[in-house]
């Protein structure tokens, strides 16, 4: 009736189930079960946002599939020498939710033919969109469970005043770290709190609040929540690592100039840190959603880690920050670019459907054809019966009584929704025949849907 995801083409058993359903629709206006329509409404409104979505999501994780290879590329060739580019490259990530809606994709033979794979069965079947939608269900219970697991460790801690600053001492040996959105908390292990100087503690503090002026903790988040929505992109988890990693390196460059201290005194801070800590493992919960001092990870990433703080080299700061609102300015205008070559929330759709009993719908797809032989508005539809009986004459149509649907719109190709039937008896001779019918688009489940992005 109402979430058509069976328009696959205009015309076959997509467009009868479409014209059944709009009987339906009309039938039980006719016969006042509003409360009946209004709840069958209402599943299938969010039947439809399941399948719009699955297909939309499911498009954008089989298109990241391929940002992936090109962040790395320019991390690793492009970038290679500056970390705080590196870091800005994961910024085209941020592209992924909004480019299942591209025209091209929709257009080019090649991208319809791959995507189709996942569309048909997505739109025809309902455990495979439902499917979807468990299985972001359970990522974002595994990903959130970990972070609420965090908060919690974090709050059992007491709090203490090291170099000025308020912190949360941990009593199992664990890398300092940083956990916490609107009012994050640094942590930092009891052991290292005895065990270091003064001086030593505030290069860590200085670090970790690197990561909070940053918003390094908000692009965890901001992961998590694309690792959710494209769950099927195995890359989310293989390569949060690397994204983690860049950080720790800008951070690392951060804290070097503003501390003052060089390279030599930097690196050694972090093998004491090590080994105060004992065989280096963070022991954090939550892995993945706080800012690390450490580090997490093998002695071969420590190693790789402390290599790269010895290449360290003086940076500019305006360079930084015109390379950073260069980077911003250039990923927003990729951000309008997909906007604008993408479709629009919706497309009024301007054919009608002729439908006999027993026989298959007749779709006319032309609007100037029919221009002259049918218009309508929010209340009524208009006949004009010389030029209708021209029109049916043409496609054949022989009955005095049948359906005609009209109306609707599509969100992207091949899914659809809205659209009004009403029954005609064309026996009369009337020169205008007016056939009042109550506008199916007007009922807020088909409105919400229409403005849905």
């Amino acid at each position: 009736m109402y979430n058509n995801f069976g328009r696959l083409g205009r015309t076959g058993r997509g467009t009868e189930e479409y014209f059944r359903s709009l009987q339906v629709f009309r039938n039980r206006q006719g016969e006042g079960r509003s409360g009946q329509m209004t709840d069958s409404l209402m599943l299938e409104t969010l039947d439809f946002m399941t399948a719009y979505f699955g297909v939309l999501l499911g498009q954008c994780a089989l298109i990241s599939f391929f940002l992936f290879p090109l962040i790395f590329l320019l991390r690793e060739i492009l970038f290679r020498k500056n970390i705080f580019l590196k870091g800005m490259s994961w910024g085209l990530l941020l592209l992924t939710p909004f480019l299942g809606k591209l025209k091209i994709i929709y257009e080019e033979d090649l991208f319809r033919r791959l995507l189709d794979c996942w569309n048909i069965p997505c739109m025809n079947c309902w455990w495979v969109r439902y499917g979807y939608l468990f299985g972001m269900i359970v990522c974002a219970v595994f990903l959130f469970s970990g972070r609420k697991r965090l908060v919690k460790f974090v709050k059992q801690m007491k709090r203490v005043q090291i170099c000025g600053q308020e912190v949360r001492i941990n009593k199992l040996a664990a890398t300092p770290f940083t956990a916490g959105l609107f009012c994050p908390d640094i942590v930092v292990p009891e052991v290292m709190q005895k065990e270091m100087e003064k001086e030593e503690l505030e290069v860590i503090l200085m670090h970790e609040n690197n990561h909070i002026r940053l918003g390094h903790l908000w692009y965890y988040l901001l992961w998590d929540l694309l690792q959710i929505l494209l769950w099927p992109n195995v890359f989310f988890g293989i390569c949060r690592k690397y994204f983690q990693q860049d950080f720790e390196e800008i951070c690392d460059r951060i804290t070097i100039q503003k501390s003052g201290k060089n390279v030599y005194d930097y690196g050694m801070l972090l093998l004491k840190s090590i080994q105060i800590l004992g065989n280096g493992k963070s022991g954090t919960e939550g892995g993945g959603v706080a800012a690390t001092f450490a580090g997490e990870g093998d002695y071969g990433e420590l190693r790789q880690r402390i290599l790269k703080v010895s290449a360290f080299r003086p940076y500019s700061k305006p360079a930084v920050v015109a390379w950073g609102v260069a980077g911003i300015m250039m990923l927003a205008g990729v951000f309008f670019l997909v906007i604008h070559s993408s479709y629009p929330r919706y497309v009024e759709e301007n054919y009608i459907v002729v439908k006999e009993n027993n026989k298959d719908p007749i779709v006319i797809l032309d609007s100037e054809e029919y221009a002259h032989a049918l218009s309508w508005d929010d209340s009524r539809v208009l006949i004009h019966r010389v030029a209708m009986d021209r029109l049916l004459e043409k496609y054949g149509v022989e009955g005095k009584q049948f359906w005609l649907g009209f109306g609707g719109y599509s969100k992207i190709p091949k899914i659809g929704s809205g659209g009004n039937c009403v029954e005609v008896d064309y026996r009369g001779k009337e020169e205008i025949l007016q056939i009042p019918y109550s506008n199916s688009e007007n009922n807020f489940w088909i409105a919400l849907v229409k403005q849905m992005p």
